[in-house]
Formats: C-alpha cells, sequence, structure tokens
C-alpha cells in the first residue's frame, strides 16, 4: 500500500497527507511536490483511548508512526491484534478516505 504525502522544496520535510502549503515554512517558498511513500515504517509511540472522541469506539489504539523521508503519521490500529505493537516495531501504514475524513491504519510487518 501507497502513502500519498507532500514535500517542501526548503526544507525537504514530508507531510502526510499532502498539503499546498509547508506548515513549518508557510507560502513564502515554492509549492510543495507531492510524493508516494511506501506505507512502511517504524513505532515512535503508542496510546489506548478508552474514552475517545465521538464518533470513535472505545478501546481506540493509536500509534505514532515515522515513514520514509521522515514524515510522521498518527495512525489507528487495524483490530484488536494490530493493537499490540511495541515502541520500534515495524508496521505497514494504510491510508483512504471514509465520509469526507482522511485516515491513516497500521498493522504490524
Amino acid at each position: 500500500m501507497s502513502v500519498r504525502a507532500s514535500v517542501c522544496s526548503s526544507c525537504d520535510r514530508a507531510i502526510v497527507p499532502p498539503r499546498k502549503i509547508c506548515p513549518y515554512c508557510g507560502p513564502s517558498v515554492e509549492p510543495m511536490r507531492t510524493i508516494t511513500l511506501d506505507g512502511k515504517g517504524k513505532v515512535l509511540s503508542h496510546t489506548t483511548l478508552h474514552m475517545p472522541p465521538a464518533g470513535f469506539k472505545a478501546p481506540l489504539h493509536l500509534a505514532l508512526v515515522v515513514l520514509e523521508h521522515n514524515a510522521i503519521v498518527l495512525c489507528h490500529a487495524l483490530n484488536e491484534s494490530d493493537a499490540m505493537i511495541k515502541i520500534g516495531d515495524r508496521v505497514q501504514v494504510t491510508t483512504g478516505e471514509k465520509e469526507l475524513l482522511y485516515y491513516t491504519k497500521i498493522r504490524p510487518l
């Protein structure tokens, strides 16, 4: 599965989901260019929300994952067994759209 991102021509940071303006450099630099990442990354941190926001079911397992080009993505676990990840685990990130909301999900490699 591939993950769409954008890269800033000034600071070379990758952003997921893609944006037109770099959130670090602002609108004064060249436009961002769109790239495709392979979605493989490493878990930086994770948590479980037992009282998630409206629209989500508890428990909600989340992980912060770093992909290639140092793109950092907040992800949901695909299912309960995938929630057993640990910091440093290699994972595959998938993306999609659901009801006009962008989301990312992970599964262990």
